[in-house]
């Protein structure tokens, strides 16, 4: 049997770029296998270059108050301690509290991730970038501090925020407050800025504010209440995932995107009110679809946004709450002003009031002829549309007859004094009646 020598020779060739390809990933693996390892203290440092980096612990020889050095020696040679280094300290159940050189610039994701018994963090000036898992689920954190000379980040009452305090970097899930107030000057809330918070249950977030991002308030298994400003036009993905406490929420008309399963998993979400602004609602948002108030589902965003919806058993989902509109008028248009008209849900409470205009009194208010009300604030409740008109009257000018009453009363005067004078010339002058 011949063999063709054109065989053989690609035969060869193959083999000798499989050796050679052999050959480099052994190299490869032998040089990532020879990268210096140093250990200091239970902490794990990486030797790259000229600088070393935290990569790991040994959980059992950390001490549970840690401070990481600016610097190692190893073999005669000083290295800057510049990253921690992902999964570094993950894990670490009996960590309580740790110091940041300034020589570190960043902390990777989950670095610290489930140290649940890490209470406080000190932060150097040098740090640039945190990860926003880089603290995943240290439930206990409450107490962070960033070094006064930082340039990319700082601390007030323990909450990290951007320099210029625009964004909200890091609220520590461990703060033992109910309530948080967030200041007028942020703009943006980063990634995962809430997560996990075990205490937080109503929190209002300012006009001011115009990005919620992805897992914003992941896991605040707290919270029942939030209002969220009128100049939010996102809602990121998971942003509300697993806010099992939360009851109800008001999308304002500003938003023009939920993002999926940004509310799933709130199990007991029972109120949501969609903005009219809403064009797009990601896969899986919530929990349950919509329907109309005649249990059909409803399949478009634009069906459902601009309106009210409260979860029904009856259908499995969220059902439409019917919505009246009340109009109300003025007669005449000059006699006064009136407050309380707009959209309400059915069985709500609907306050109207009527302010008369100088020169005019509030005379009732009215539908159509039939007089409805004799107070000028008029509460009652929304079962259907009505228009209501404020009726005014002119004011009555006042009686001449005041200014009448004036002159009588000065001529009376004039009358008396005449008789007095006339008393005493011809009696008392005149010598007819002594005194």
């Amino acid at each position: 049997m011949s063999i063709n020598k054109n065989v053989i020779g690609g035969a060869s060739i193959l083999v000798v770029a499989l050796l050679m390809f052999s050959g480099i990933l052994i190299l490869c693996e032998s040089e990532s296998s020879d990268a210096a390892q140093y250990t200091e203290n239970g902490v794990v440092y990486t030797i790259d270059g000229t600088t070393a980096y935290v990569s790991e612990c040994v959980s059992a020889n950390l001490p549970t108050s840690l401070t990481i050095p600016d610097t190692i020696s190893v073999d005669s040679t000083t290295y800057n301690v510049t990253i921690i280094d992902e999964y570094a300290f993950s894990d670490c159940t009996a960590l309580t509290s740790v110091t940041i050189p300034d020589s570190v610039t960043s902390i990777d994701k989950f670095a610290f991730g489930w140290c649940t018994a890490l209470t406080t963090v000190s932060i150097g000036s040098g740090m640039t970038d945190i990860d926003p898992d880089a603290f995943y689920e240290c439930t206990a954190l409450k107490t962070v501090t960033v070094d006064d000379a930082n340039t990319t980040y700082c601390s007030v009452n323990n909450v990290i925020f951007s320099e210029d305090q625009k964004t909200i970097i890091l609220y520590p899930a461990g703060i033992e407050s109910e309530t948080y107030t967030i200041p007028d000057s942020v703009t943006i809330i980063g990634k995962c800025a809430f997560q996990s918070s075990a205490y937080l249950k109503t929190i209002t977030i300012p006009d001011a504010v115009t990005t919620l991002n992805i897992d914003t308030f992941y896991a605040c298994t707290a919270l029942t209440s939030v209002t969220i400003g009128s100049g939010v036009t996102a809602i990121g993905a998971n942003t509300f995932y697993a806010c099992t406490a939360l009851t109800s929420v008001t999308i304002p008309d500003s938003v023009t995107i939920i993002d999926e399963y940004a509310f799933e998993d709130c199990t007991a979400l029972t109120s949501v009110t969609i903005g009219s602004g809403v064009t797009s609602i990601g896969e899986g948002a919530f929990d349950y679809d919509f329907y109309d108030s005649e249990g059909n589902k409803l399949t478009s965003v634009s069906q459902i946004a601009g309106n009210g919806f409260i979860f029904s058993n009856d259908y499995g989902g969220y059902t439409m709450i019917k919505t009246y509109t009340i109009t109300l008028s003025v007669d005449p248009s000059a006699g006064g002003t009136v407050t309380g008209a707009g959209t309400y849900k059915d069985g709500a409470g609907v306050t109207i009031t009527a302010t008369a205009s100088d020169g005019y009194t509030f005379a009732g208010w009215y539908s159509g002829d039939t007089k409805i009300s004799g107070n000028a604030s008029y509460t009652f409740t929304a079962t259907g549309d009505v228009t209501y008109t404020a009726d005014f009257a002119a004011a009555p000018t006042p009686s001449s007859g005041g200014s009448n009453t004036w002159i009588w009363i000065v001529a009376a005067i004039v009358i008396v004094l005449v008789l007095l004078f006339v008393v005493y010339f011809f009696f008392i002058k005149t010598g007819k009646l002594k005194i």
